[in-house]
């Protein structure tokens, strides 16, 4: 037997699905105009975004291809003090022009790179800083960007600054990945200090918290130096 009852909800369900079309239908018919101009509009925003987002990518791969030029040539010449300036010149040029994230941030960070080779530590730290500062879009590198510019600090003498600036970013998460050594220099800043009290804390944290690490072993070497009577 028939389930009337089922071919009752069919019909209904057909004709609310009728009606909701012809009511379409008929605001369209009622409103041509309007709804013409409206799919014309729409039609040329998916354009323009479309083609935005292919200058936008044709933008980023001929600065991402003019980074890598650039940073293949120090790599081939940075013994030369004429190849390390031009190739440094370029990422400042590249930096100041860049129009994609990427570019302008790893430009930053490589000019940093140079300038801590050529031992500028001041222009560098100001680029790693930058760097760390700006929320870049390349994230896995602003750990190793502040550890940089803590060693900045380090070669100018400004320890309290270098142990601070470890101390800003060490609840981080983002750092996890070189906590073990930023312990580590932490603990070396405040030996340098003469602060051997609070070094051994340091040391001793790497040696508890990254036992397997090989900054552990360092951390255990530096114990035993400090235990040396002077």
């Amino acid at each position: 037997m028939a389930n009337k009852k089922s071919g009752r909800n069919i019909e209904i369900q057909r004709n609310v699905i009728e009606r909701y079309i012809m009511t379409v239908k008929e605001f369209v018919r009622e409103n041509s105009k309007k709804v013409k101009y409206i799919s014309i509009a729409v039609l040329a925003i998916i354009a323009i975004l479309i083609a935005a987002d292919f200058t936008y990518g044709y933008i980023a791969s001929k600065e991402r291809s003019r980074l890598d030029t650039i940073m293949d040539t120090y790599r081939a010449g940075s013994d030369n003090p004429e190849v390390a300036a031009k190739c440094r010149d370029e990422l400042m040029l590249l930096v100041k022009d860049a129009r994609t994230g990427h570019a302008q941030d790893m430009g930053r960070f490589f000019l940093a790179s140079i300038y801590f080779d050529e031992k500028k530590y001041q222009e560098s730290l100001e680029q790693y800083l930058e760097f760390a500062g700006d929320s870049s879009s390349d994230t896995l590198f602003v750990p190793l960007a502040v550890n940089k510019a803590s060693i900045c600090l380090e070669e100018m003498g400004k320890y309290d600054q270098a142990i601070a600036l470890i101390a800003k970013y060490s609840e981080n998460k983002d750092f996890m990945v070189v906590m073990d050594q930023m312990i580590y220099n932490t603990g070396r800043l405040y030996a340098l200090k003469g602060d051997n009290a609070k070094a051994r804390e340091f040391f001793n944290q790497v040696r508890t918290d990254y036992p397997q690490s090989p900054y552990a072993e360092k951390a255990k070497e530096r114990l035993f130096l400090l235990s040396m009577p002077r």
